[in-house]
């Protein structure tokens, strides 16, 4: 029996989107029963036998729309295995303080279920592409633009998801 995986994200900009969709790419190359969604669209988590979810952070949290799905749909999160990714433009800095935030991130959805793993991506920043608020947020934070994704980091925890979540085709 083919594994069934539900790769669900929020994204404001694509970047998470984008990211998503490769893990999800990654998944079915593998041989994965995979379906990939914005979590505003998911309409039922019932027959996964895993899931991904994903959100970009804004001011070191998830989207609201996120942590609305995970409340929502906690108890189907918490009878398979979960893995989480954050992204940010401001995590293609390895430091104390994104680790620290990343952490913080993922804490905050322990109150809904127990990710059994967790990374964070760089992201993408564009001003022109963010709304003016966020774009005068970014610009007080002296943002760097760009696309810091780093698709070879991750497709590489995509191919290892399977075996960090503990299920098999």
């Amino acid at each position: 029996m083919t594994e069934k995986i539900l790769v669900a994200y929020a994204s404001r900009y694509n970047s998470t989107k984008e990211i998503a969709e490769k893990i999800a790419a990654v998944l079915s190359s593998e041989g994965y029963e995979t379906d990939c969604a914005e979590v505003q669209t998911i309409t039922s988590t019932e027959g996964y036998d895993a899931f991904v979810v994903g959100s970009p952070l804004y001011m070191g949290k998830w989207l609201v729309e996120a942590m609305d799905f995970l409340r929502l749909n906690a108890s189907s999160l918490q009878k398979v295995p979960v893995a989480a990714f954050s992204v940010g433009g401001t995590l293609k800095e390895e430091n104390e303080v994104t680790k620290a935030m990343a952490e913080k991130a993922f804490q905050a959805l322990q109150i809904y279920f127990i990710p059994t793993t967790t990374t964070k991506f760089a992201g993408k920043i564009s001003l022109q592409e963010a709304a003016w608020k966020d774009r005068q947020i970014l610009k007080m934070v002296k943002a760097e633009e760009g696309d810091f994704r780093n698709w070879d980091e991750i497709e590489a925890w995509a191919l290892e998801l399977p075996s960090l979540l503990g299920i098999r085709n």
